[in-house]
């Protein structure tokens, strides 16, 4: 039951990500690449291709998350206050986030993209919630 809670929050949190991602990149279409530096720092990597510039901004780490299964109480003589026992397991967790936009020759965003989950993108998403008028 915790695990199936726990995927629902991870779940709605990943929707609060894509939301905000998807109503702010946007924003950056048209606009100098120094928008989009000043908004989410200086990329992972670009690279140029004949007719336009790849960059991209990418956040990557793992984490686990403590679930204690199997909660159990244990008495002694009919009294109260005896002891819990429970085991305790470890979810992985990937956080990721990679945002590309696409620049054109002459330092303009023509295009972007991105895929994630809430707290890969965490860190990108304030910077992407300043530029949402």
């Amino acid at each position: 039951m915790r695990v199936a809670a726990l995927l629902i929050l991870i779940a709605w949190l990943s929707g609060c990500s894509t939301r905000t991602m998807n109503k702010g990149l946007p924003y950056l279409v048209g606009q100098p690449v120094d928008v989009a530096m000043s908004a989410l720092g200086e990329p992972a990597r670009s690279t140029e291709k004949s007719d336009y510039t790849l960059y991209e901004w990418e956040a990557q780490y793992n984490g686990n998350v403590p679930i204690t299964q199997g909660m159990t109480s244990q008495t002694s003589g009919g009294l109260s206050g005896g002891r819990t026992y429970g085991a305790t397991a470890y979810m992985p967790l990937n956080y990721q986030c990679l945002i590309k936009l696409t620049v054109d020759d002459e330092g303009v965003v023509q295009g972007w993209e991105f895929s994630g989950n809430h707290s890969g993108c965490k860190f990108y998403e304030k910077g992407v919630k300043r530029l949402i008028p």
